[in-house]
């Protein structure tokens, strides 16, 4: 919930929620997997787009399912079960290794942080938050002076991504020498293939901070049981902060619709930031 990557868990509502994979016969506990899906206390992480990745020069990573639930009678999450491999017969540790297998448990844990670390990197920093960013940034500055509204709701929200990415150009993911080759286990030029699968199904709207949540099992109203989820709760107060504000000043600067056709800037706006070619939401 709180790790590297607070995106990443999902609640199971149902078995067909998990693959057939070893990692679904498994009981937390002495409970079965349906058991506790029916109290809403089951979670579900994937990180599928590791998989097709190659093993790097001496280096070496997974593609981990993993099984976080809540116990009878408790509302914190316990980390359940972890599956490297892909294989029909990979293994499966679970939790109580961490009595009779410590090591072995150590391990997967060990190699799932791993993995969490590369989607959060490539996926969500570096690709959401840096180079996702770039064409709505230039499509902002070439289409609205820097006086008008929406340029100065939008602009302190960009501040130095430009410039930063491009110095990571020349540093973290260069063509020559990329700091990354030797710092994470796909090594650069493949972990910019793992952001690459990503976008192919990220959808602008529907990725939205809000619509994430949902799509995952999560509410606002924590109606999902889940407490201390700091990213969701913490992220709900900016969230809804910006999204007031910003409604406040737009309706404030712009009182009809036709307001806001009549305003070249923004029609160029729309325009370019649609656009296929450029920033295509």
């Amino acid at each position: 919930l709180n790790g590297m990557s607070p995106t990443m868990i999902n609640q199971v509502q149902s078995m067909s929620d998990i693959p057939n994979i070893p990692l679904k016969n498994v009981q937390l506990d002495g409970e079965d997997l349906q058991s506790i899906i029916d109290r809403k206390g089951l979670f579900f992480m994937d990180y599928e787009h590791l998989a097709p990745l190659k093993l790097y020069e001496t280096m070496f990573f997974y593609a981990p399912y993993v099984l976080v639930y809540k116990k009878q009678g408790s509302e914190d999450l316990t980390m359940g079960a972890v599956q490297l491999d892909r294989k029909p017969d990979a293994d499966v540790f679970t939790n109580n290794m961490k009595e009779t297998h410590p090591t072995k448990w150590q391990f997967a844990k060990t190699h799932l942080a791993c993995a969490d670390n590369q989607y959060h990197q490539f996926i969500f920093h570096l690709g959401y938050g840096h180079l996702a960013m770039e064409p709505h940034i230039v499509s902002v500055q070439n289409s609205f002076e820097k006086d008008h509204i929406i340029s100065q709701l939008m602009m302190p929200h960009f501040k130095d991504t430009i410039g930063i990415n491009f110095l990571a150009r020349q540093t973290l993911v260069s063509e020559v020498k990329p700091i990354t080759d030797k710092t994470f286990s796909p090594g650069t030029a493949q972990a910019l293939e793992l952001f690459l699968s990503a976008w192919k199904r990220y959808d602008f709207f529907e990725n939205n901070f809000e619509n994430d949540l949902k799509n995952r099992g999560f509410t606002e109203d924590k109606a999902d049981g889940v407490k201390d989820y700091y990213y969701r709760e913490d992220g709900f107060k900016v969230w809804n902060a910006i999204g007031n504000y910003v409604e406040k000043v737009v309706e404030a600067s712009f009182k009809t619709d036709k307001d806001v056709e009549n305003d070249k800037q923004i029609q160029n706006w729309a325009l370019e930031t649609s656009a296929k070619d450029k920033a295509d939401i």
